[in-house]
């Protein structure tokens, strides 16, 4: 299916999405329920900017908490 042929609504109206954590971030199960309509390249490429997304993010709190904190420098 091309990314032109995506449907135009995911859910019934009036249904939700459902949550599976809420923290400082959200994650719902739409991107499973789009995962389907995508190319496999295209989720591929997602996938990795995710992760790298998240390595980036403990990075900088890693380093963060560092900073804040003179007991952790080294």
């Amino acid at each position: 299916m091309a990314m032109d042929q995506l449907p135009k609504t995911l859910f019934k109206e009036g249904t939700e999405t459902q949550v599976e954590k809420v923290n400082n971030t959200c994650r719902t199960s739409i991107l499973k329920k789009v995962e389907k309509y995508v190319e496999a390249e295209s989720t591929r490429k997602c996938w990795v900017i995710r992760y790298f997304l998240r390595l980036w993010i403990f990075m900088c709190t890693s380093f963060s908490i560092q900073e804040s904190d003179p007991q952790l420098r080294l």
